[in-house]
């Protein structure tokens, strides 16, 4: 189980990063309808990615090695296996679905956006909604 900081500092990650991509959403469709899908594609496949990793990494790092679902090895060869299927994916999109590059990439980038945030917030307001642990 990870300490409740961490957990209190992934939730807000999240909902930092729903604000954002829903923002960068709206604001692409002021472009095109092609640009917004774009956006939404980035934001959701770095959304699903950063998921992935989190959910790997707490599966990998858990202190009791008789825990439900896939064995510490399998995670971890998933989590190399994870940047492969990354670049599948985006390759998809760009080549098969023909999605918009610089709408891609605003979507991608989106969750270091989510990121940054909770950065700035933790040093403004750290001490005061960090829970105690």
């Amino acid at each position: 189980m990870a300490p409740p900081a961490f957990e209190f500092m992934l939730r807000l990650v999240v909902r930092y990063f729903l604000v954002i991509a829903s923002l960068a959403v709206v604001s692409a469709l002021t472009i095109s309808s092609k640009v917004a899908v774009a956006v939404f594609a980035g934001a959701a496949l770095s959304g699903v990615n950063f998921a992935s990793l989190i959910w790997l990494l707490q599966r990998i790092l858990a202190e009791s090695s008789a825990s439900s679902g896939p064995s510490k090895v399998v995670c971890a060869l998933l989590l190399g296996m994870k940047f492969v299927i990354l670049l599948g994916a985006i390759w998809l999109l760009v080549a098969v679905a023909d999605v918009h590059l610089l709408g891609l990439a605003l979507g991608f980038g989106t969750l270091f956006l989510a990121i940054a945030a909770v950065g700035v917030h933790q040093g403004l307001f750290g001490a005061k909604t960090t829970p105690a642990e």
